[in-house]
């Protein structure tokens, strides 16, 4: 999924095990795996609610610029909505690549500093 050196079976295990983490996965037609986004979410009290953050998204190069990215990031904008999680803050890491930072702004993240950029919409409904 784009890491050179890949994970490890026990971190992959603590990932999908771990009950404030929660994976999607695209596949192709034959169910061959082409696309995740991992998303994690815990409780906070200075915002009285829960925040998440996109820890991961990874599109096969092959399956890049279809679609497969946003189509993750649509899955976990509807996790986070008032009916699942109720998350008021959500954030991602968006470091050094501008094609990084231009496509989760087309996916409606603001720029907050150099390295975070959180989702505008989200921000605007609880009122930060």
């Amino acid at each position: 999924m784009g890491y050179a050196h890949g994970s490890d079976a026990q971190t992959v295990h603590w990932v999908i095990s771990h009950p404030e983490i929660e994976i999607f996965v695209a596949a192709d037609t034959q169910d061959r795996p082409v696309g995740m986004v991992s998303l994690s979410h815990r409780p906070q009290l200075r915002l009285r609610g829960r925040i998440a953050t996109v820890d991961e998204l990874v599109v096969t190069e092959s399956w890049r610029r279809r679609g497969v990215g946003k189509a993750l990031m649509q899955q976990v904008l509807e996790r986070c909505g008032a009916r699942a999680l109720s998350v008021k803050r959500l954030e991602v890491s968006a470091y050094a690549l501008e094609e990084l930072r231009t496509f989760y702004v087309s996916c409606g993240f603001v720029q907050v500093d150099n390295l975070v950029m959180r989702h505008a919409d989200l921000e605007r409904q609880h009122g930060q």
